[in-house]
């Protein structure tokens, strides 16, 4: 019984602890006042149309919804230009 309520303590210190955590660096990321100036990545650029993509999506230009059609259009380009064969059963 005692193994049962020492354990219930901790994970509820775990919890309190890591919602404070949470709270204290959302509050200064929405303030500022403690934010450090990040220095800008120089990420080399995308070398194909699906490559912008990615870089689109991950940094929230586009929605997973525009990806989605957005590469379905270029399979569907890439289908016409270059069909791909159908094995025979030989």
């Amino acid at each position: 019984m005692i193994v049962v309520m020492l354990l219930t303590l901790v994970l509820g210190a775990m919890i309190v602890f890591a919602v404070w955590c949470v709270l204290r660096d959302g509050a200064g990321r929405r303030s500022g006042a403690h934010a450090e100036p990040r220095p800008e990545r120089a990420e080399p650029s995308p070398g194909s149309l699906e490559g912008v993509l990615v870089t689109q999506l991950t940094q929230g230009e586009i929605t997973r919804g525009q990806y989605r059609r957005a590469m379905t259009l270029i399979a569907a380009r890439e289908e016409e230009r270059r069909p791909m064969p159908v094995p025979t059963d030989d």
